[in-house]
């Protein structure tokens, strides 16, 4: 027996090493095997693939299906969007091949809820005080307004560990300059759309839409930026050559008169009254300031040259934005983007097929008092996501990868590109577009399969920056003409040379005092303006401040004790 057992042990014991040289011929690169025995040991090796597939799927986070409610504001213009599905389906109403792409990749669709601008705050606040909030919401609410409803449990707080996961959106918080607004107890309550997040933009504050064929034909040469001197020289010259135009304009008319000399003197006042003064290192009233009368004084010299309408006041919000295209106004507030540009050139070209929109419509941009470009810190925040407290951790976690990948070159370049070798090439590391061109209209093929959507942006399709020089040379249409050169150009030059930043200020947005909150200018400036005589108008003003000194004392006193 004894024997036995020996050659029994010896036996295994040569099996044992048998099976050990073939375990290290098989990790040994320098073996050579043919397919077949290549195929048995992958098929080995991976044996626990092929037993338990379920395991594989693991690998892929997005292997479930979600849908996920969500609500939008203002929609799609007339569009009844009732769900993804339109978008997604190729027999869809709204079928988008984009949208397709974005739904597949991360296995997603959704149910829309459409919020009408006219009545977004209302809405979301109602919703907000009932809890039924969908799983996501685009929101533009005033971001102290979410901590009550953080606290509640209503509205749920983002992961701890977001900008370690998403490097993408993580990219884009870090240019946020109301971090600490729109995070509560060290966690973000909401994803901000940066506007820009390769600088500070100014959309509606220091940048003007005007004729330039009208400067050339006066015998002048235009600029890419006035003082408030030449911009007065540019308006007279026009004003002389060409009475029956109106020179300057505004889709608000209750800022009318704030671009011609308030805001180069005083450009805070664009923010409100209040503001922080570095040099005095407190808040200040502005409106009681010798920087604001000497830009009252400015006002009250364009209006008095005949620059405006006289009842400019009474005119219709918007109404600029028609006439201009027709010829009745030289100048005028919009919006300083390549998407205002590029909308205000195609609705000119319209109106007059004999000119060339891309000569006769341009920007300008105005310095202020000391000849720096005027630039405006937005916080860099609206239209931001916001999310229930009910949403689930998965859809919670679907909704973050999605974005983060919307964030990302690749997302931005489908948002305005397409899908790649279908809608556009890349050709000598730039993005060539494939699409068509509408020889009758010279519009670009659109994505959409419905004609009446007049759009390219869906939800599934929306950047999470649409604006700035960090996206124009993403978007195809922004390269006609050359909307999105020059509008870069302007952006990058108020960026390079001297400039004066209209800071957004966290703290006075979050600022609940009750003297604060209820405080309102009895006195409208403009008003002023228009009904005092030049040689009066400072002396007026300054009775006005007068009579509401302890008022906005009050307010000072409350927030310089916090």
């Amino acid at each position: 027996m004894l024997n036995g057992k020996k050659v029994i042990s010896s036996i295994l014991l040569l099996i044992i090493l048998f099976v050990g040289i073939l375990a290290g011929c098989s990790n040994d690169k320098s073996i050579h095997t043919d397919d077949n025995v290549k195929e048995n040991i992958a098929n080995s090796q991976d044996g626990e693939k092929d037993k338990e597939p379920d395991d594989v799927k693991d690998e892929n986070p997005f292997k479930e299906h979600i849908r996920l409610d969500i609500a939008m504001i203002g929609g799609f213009g007339d569009n009844d969007i009732e769900s993804s599905d339109e978008f997604t389906r190729e027999d869809g109403e709204f079928y988008d091949p984009r949208a397709k792409q974005v739904a597949e990749k991360f296995n997603v669709s959704f149910n829309y809820q459409i919020i009408p601008s006219s009545s977004q705050a209302e809405k979301l606040r109602s919703m907000l005080a009932s809890n039924t909030l969908p799983d996501v919401v685009l929101s533009s609410l005033p971001p102290s307004e979410y901590i009550p409803y953080i606290e509640g449990g209503v509205l749920r707080p983002l992961p701890e560990d977001l900008e370690g996961r998403f490097p993408n959106i993580s990219a884009l918080l870090s240019t946020v300059t109301a971090a600490s607004v729109l995070q509560h107890d060290g966690k973000w309550f909401c994803l901000p759309r940066p506007y820009d997040p390769g600088g500070l933009f100014a959309d509606y504050t220091a940048i003007l839409t005007y004729r330039k064929d009208l400067v050339k034909e006066a015998g002048l040469q235009p600029q890419d930026t006035y003082t408030i001197e030449e911009l007065y020289d540019l308006f007279k010259t026009i004003h002389d050559k060409y009475p029956d135009i109106m020179v300057f304009d505004s889709i608000w008319q209750s800022q009318a008169l704030l671009r011609l000399g308030v805001l180069q003197y005083c450009p805070d006042f664009s923010r409100g009254p209040f503001r922080y003064s570095e040099e005095e290192g407190e808040y200040v009233f502005l409106p009681a300031t010798e920087d604001f009368i000497e830009g009252l004084k400015w006002a009250k010299k364009f209006y008095d040259a005949g620059f405006l309408h006289k009842e400019f006041y009474n005119i219709p919000d918007n109404e600029a934005r028609a006439k201009f295209p027709q010829g009745n106004i030289f100048c005028y507030v919009e919006g300083g983007t390549a998407s205002w540009l590029s909308r205000t050139r195609t609705n000119f070209g319209a109106a007059n097929p004999d000119k060339d929109p891309n000569e006769c419509v341009d920007l300008l941009l105005l310095l202020n008092k000391d000849g720096k470009h005027i630039m405006t810190d937005n916080g860099n925040y609206w239209s931001e996501w916001i999310f229930s407290g009910k949403i689930s951790d998965e859809k919670l976690e679907r909704f973050l990868h999605l974005w983060d990948f919307m964030c990302s070159d690749e997302g931005i370049a489908l948002s305005f590109y397409g899908i790649e070798g279908v809608h556009y090439k890349e050709e000598n590391g730039k993005l060539v577009s494939l699409r068509e061109i509408d020889p009758e209209t010279g519009s670009v093929e659109p994505f959409n399969t419905n004609p009446k959507f007049k759009t390219d942006q869906t939800l599934l399709i929306w950047p999470a920056c649409t604006e700035g020089p960090t996206v124009f040379s993403k978007n195809p249409k922004y390269s006609e003409g050359g909307v999105g050169e020059r509008t870069g150009y302007l952006y990058n030059k108020r960026q390079e040379e001297p400039h004066y930043i209209i800071k957004y200020d966290p703290f006075l947005s979050a600022f609940e005092g009750e003297r604060y909150k209820t405080f309102t200018m009895p006195v409208d400036y403009q008003k002023i303006v228009v009904t005092t005589k030049a040689e009066d108008i400072e002396k007026v003003w300054r009775t006005e401040m007068e009579k509401i000194e302890s008022m906005y004392k009050a307010v000072l006193a409350e927030l310089n004790s916090r």
